[in-house]
């Protein structure tokens, strides 16, 4: 059963920092979990088995500038995807990501369900889901079932792998928007700045799988027709996993798993010594005691996406 989790969406996180650049890296330097990108490779663009593949790791994995002219889905992570597996130009044209000539927006009838796999994403029924989306523009029509085939796909991932736990509203609203947030050239705003805010990084991903999915931790799938066959079956476990975060949770402008989990960060200094003070206090009391122990147990907050 998920577990109930109170969040507070951090409005404007990173919009005081308009003028700094896109991001190098993913923000995980304070996790206390390595989180593993893809297998590092320069993609050459011939679109055959010769192909070197890389279009993930390169256009998402390694981004150092984005665009505010086009949407991530349309930066070049996807033009092997495009060409080999979809038959359309690796590079489509921009107009066909302008979401505010396509029309379709945030209402309180975008949401069908605010359930996943059985468990409630939503405060109250589906007109209650993400409301933070109201009023933007969006990709597909409420009329699309393209969203709620999203769902379906990772449901099924969710019985297959055997997953124990699901993801929380953060993530879920981060997964499943009528493909606003990466399809939408109007999303990016500038380097740090975006017309939907706070959306989760692929460490959410990772956790899902790795930590609640026994079978997936053991070993994932290899996905066909994404990027050459060569490449992808020369990831290990873990970077496939990691490839197939960023493919969904692109954007590096992004709140990493210990901003909903703070127990999931690194120990700080100042935690550290209160660990050391806690272990001193207890020796004390165990040697004061002419033998009776006192064990006290901390038990933090089950990790959950």
């Amino acid at each position: 059963m998920v577990k109930a989790l109170t969040i507070s969406l951090a409005v404007g996180l990173f919009s005081g920092f308009a003028s700094a650049a896109y991001p190098a890296t993913f923000p995980f330097e304070n996790e206390s979990t390595e989180i593993v990108g893809p297998l590092a490779a320069t993609p050459s663009d011939s679109y055959d088995e010769d192909d070197s593949g890389g279009y993930i790791y390169t256009y998402f994995y390694a981004l150092t500038e984005v665009s505010t002219t086009d949407c991530f889905v349309n930066n070049g992570a996807n033009r092997y995807r495009f060409k080999v597996q979809w038959g359309i130009p690796p590079i489509m044209p921009t107009s066909q990501f302008n979401c505010t000539a396509k029309g379709p927006i945030f209402d309180e009838d975008t949401f069908d369900s605010d359930e996943f796999a059985g468990q409630k994403m939503c405060d109250d029924g589906p007109k209650s889901c993400c409301p933070q989306f109201r009023g933007e523009k969006k990709y597909r029509a409420n009329t699309d079932a393209h969203m709620e085939n999203d769902i379906l796909m990772l449901e099924g991932f969710q019985e297959t792998g055997l997953c124990t736990e699901t993801f929380h509203v953060g993530s879920f609203c981060s997964l499943f928007n009528d493909n606003a947030i990466f399809w939408c050239n109007e999303q990016i705003l500038g380097d740090l700045e975006r017309t939907i805010e706070n959306t989760v990084c692929f460490d959410s991903w990772t956790h899902w799988l790795l930590d609640n999915c026994p079978v997936f931790s053991a070993a994932f799938p290899v996905l066909e027709g994404l990027e050459p066959d060569h490449y992808m079956q020369s990831m290990s476990n873990a970077e496939n996993i990691g490839w197939l975060g960023i493919h969904w949770l692109s954007d590096k402008v992004c709140l990493p798993y210990s901003y909903f989990f703070p127990e999931t960060a690194k120990a700080t200094e100042d935690t550290a010594d209160d660990d050391d003070e806690t272990e001193k206090s207890a020796d004390a009391t165990e040697s004061d005691s002419a033998g009776f122990v006192v064990v006290t147990s901390f038990v933090g907050l089950a990790m959950l996406f």
